[in-house]
């Protein structure tokens, strides 16, 4: 897999205050074109899966900010997960399969229709409803992470689920394993070792996601998933908020105001995906 080109140029400090983040409400004008039509582009205006094509709105940050974290790594990834079934083509759709994985690794290709792709709930920014899909893909599965038909949410009554859940949703979209980490206390797995490379230096080429605390620093928002895009220099590390729009969801933060913010680390299993171990 190529390592990514960073999506974002224009990030948001974190600076002890909120980020100058919009949350926007949902509603059918963020999240999809109108729902009055039957077909609209599966991606951006440039063919390919991005975070700035995706937005929080059904609530199940563990599942979009993996899916942000397997585009921005490469942006083909989750296009390789889909094929055209009901006429049109990428700027056009009318539907699409699209497959998942279960947490076996078993594949299922579901069929997903522009209509029920977009609307209020549907994890889309601007007219791309490729998030939806997989939103509905997902739900389709009705494995962990999904109950009474709906992705499940932060406020979910089971709170260790919600903290698996990004694990969940990282092997739901790459059919590859994925770990949950608590937070380590040794700092040089966070940072940079004199020239050595640590797990930081491979956030651009596997999608990376955190969980933060009740009480992060105020640039984060309590008990929320990111997304880690890239690292800003040897010291910063860009997230991607689900909740932000476009450029805007970007926030640079000191590597070690993240670690104390954060309570899991969610990643593919590195055994698995950067060797060839056996499964």
């Amino acid at each position: 897999m190529a390592a990514p080109t960073s999506e974002n140029t224009d990030v948001t400090s974190a600076s002890g205050a909120e980020p100058s983040v919009t949350l926007m409400t949902a509603s059918a004008s963020n999240s999809a074109a109108s729902s009055s039509a039957t077909s609209g582009p599966l991606l951006g205006y440039d063919g390919v899966a991005k975070c700035t094509d995706l937005q929080l709105h059904s609530g199940a940050d563990w599942l979009i900010t993996a899916l942000c974290a397997i585009s921005k790594c490469n942006h083909m990834w989750p296009v390789s997960n889909i094929d055209f079934a009901g006429g049109g083509d990428l700027y056009d759709a009318i539907s699409a399969d699209f497959t998942t994985y279960d947490l076996t690794l078993a594949s299922t290709t579901t069929n997903v229709k522009y209509t029920d792709a977009i609307g209020n709930i549907a994890d889309n920014n601007g007219t791309a409803w490729f998030g939806g899909g997989f939103d509905r893909a997902i739900i389709a599965m009705n494995g962990p992470g999904v109950d009474g038909g709906k992705l499940i949410t932060n406020d979910y009554s089971n709170v260790t689920a919600v903290e698996t859940a990004g694990m969940w949703g990282l092997t739901y979209l790459t059919g590859q394993y994925a770990v949950v980490e608590n937070i380590p206390s040794n700092d040089t797995t966070w940072g940079k070792l004199s020239n050595s490379a640590t797990w930081m230096n491979k956030i651009d080429g596997t999608p990376v996601l955190i969980r933060t605390s009740d009480t992060p620093d105020a640039s984060l928002k309590a008990n929320q998933y990111y997304t880690l895009s890239t690292m800003d220099g040897t010291d910063n590390v860009v997230v991607w908020n689900p909740s932000g729009t476009g450029d805007n969801s970007y926030i640079s933060i000191p590597i070690g105001t993240l670690k104390t913010s954060s309570k899991y680390l969610y990643h593919l299993d590195w055994a698995h995906f950067f060797y060839d171990v056996s499964r």
